[in-house]
């Protein structure tokens, strides 16, 4: 049995008609959105089977099997594009430097490229007057409509979104040395992966 039991198993367990009730107990117990659903299902029979006023009409009956029916989530956008991998071809940290002359912390010059386009970023300082953290800016080439750019934390959490100007450029602000950036192109996606700057 998969770790989500169906809602047909779940009733079937709570009316006691279950020929696999160790499995769904083990799946209920490992499982918040599986228990939630069998405390619904338990406290709708509890209810149908103590309750003495007039039996419900079909209409209602239909009605209260329609709320009970678990829903297909929708899926967002990022699940449903296909993305592609961009490849790192420049990064201004592994040219040679006069000595003395380069370090992350007086910025990074980033070139990736996809089959879709190429993206350069130049991941700079804040002032010191704004805090701690970076200023990324990049552009895209070729320059796409509606183009969005979601910011993903080390972690694949999503930081925040910009959107690309009219010169296909964007900018945002970074608090932390490691980022991913997923550009939203149409029903496509490229995806750079984990970005370290220090």
């Amino acid at each position: 049995m998969p770790d989500q039991p169906t809602f047909e198993a779940l009733l079937a367990y709570a009316l006691g008609d279950a020929t696999d009730a160790d499995t769904i107990r083990r799946a209920v117990a490992g499982n918040s959105e599986a228990a939630r659903t069998l405390r619904t299902i338990e406290s709708t029979l509890t209810a149908m089977r103590t309750d003495d006023s007039e039996a419900p009409s079909p209409e209602a009956l239909r009605r209260a099997m329609a709320i009970m029916t678990p829903k297909p989530q929708k899926l967002g956008w990022l699940e449903t594009i296909q993305r592609v991998v961009a490849d790192l071809v420049f990064d201004s940290r592994l040219q040679p430097a006069l000595a003395g002359f380069r370090s992350a912390s007086a910025g990074v010059q980033l070139v990736f490229q996809s089959e879709v386009g190429e993206i350069e970023l130049q991941v700079a300082p804040r002032p010191s007057s704004e805090g701690e953290g970076w200023v990324v800016t990049g552009q895209m080439t070729p320059m796409a409509d509606d183009v969005e750019i979601v910011v993903l934390s080390g972690d694949g959490d999503v930081v925040t979104t910009t959107m690309l100007d009219d010169a296909g450029m964007f900018t945002f602000p970074l608090e932390t040395d490691t980022f991913q950036l997923m550009i939203r192109a149409g029903s496509g996606a490229i995806v750079i992966p984990q970005v370290d700057i220090e």
